[in-house]
């Protein structure tokens, strides 16, 4: 909020916005763990940016920061009378908003985890726990192609998964 203006009435997302940050907060306390990235859309921040904030007053700041959200998450667009005002200092930060965008785009990759495999494949039988030592060393990626590409080992249990699975790495090795 800054100190010259009001709250903006008409905004949507207050009360949503709010309760992502204090459950956020709330899960990272009852976990005892200090979570670097929420769910939620994210940029990286440097600080050029907030120099640029520090060097306006409130109303252009915010006017800016508006902008720059607006151009990183979509949403709400800013009324192009107060833009005008920023226009200068958006078009220097809006280069490096690119390549952060881009940056996040080509960096969000899928991820391959025990916990997809068994989401993806939900007939596999009897889960290995997380810490199981058939586990050790194996590159989750390369096990769920494994399992995609053998539909007859999608409806075994795991361990059975697993020994084909490191059979067939043994064989791939071996030539």
């Amino acid at each position: 909020m800054f100190l010259d203006e009001e709250l903006n009435a008409e905004a949507k997302d207050k009360v949503t916005s709010i309760l992502i940050l204090l459950s956020a907060t709330l899960s990272e306390e009852k976990n005892g763990t200090c979570a670097t990235r929420s769910k939620g859309k994210y940029f990286t921040f440097r600080s050029v940016y907030a120099n640029v904030f520090y060097s306006l007053n409130d109303t252009y700041a915010g006017v800016l920061i508006k902008a720059v959200c607006s151009y990183m998450f979509g949403g709400t667009d800013v009324n192009p009378e107060e833009l005008s005002k920023v226009t200068g200092y958006y078009n220097l930060l809006k280069s490096e908003l690119i390549k952060s965008k881009r940056k996040s785009q080509s960096g969000s990759k899928e991820k391959f985890t025990l916990e997809k495999i068994y989401a993806d494949f939900p007939n596999i039988r009897r889960p290995l726990a997380r810490n199981s030592n058939l586990l050790v060393g194996v590159k989750m990626k390369d096990l769920y192609n494994f399992i995609s590409t053998h539909p007859e080992e999608q409806s075994r249990e795991m361990y059975d998964i697993m020994c084909d699975y490191l059979d067939d790495q043994m064989h791939n090795f071996k030539r």
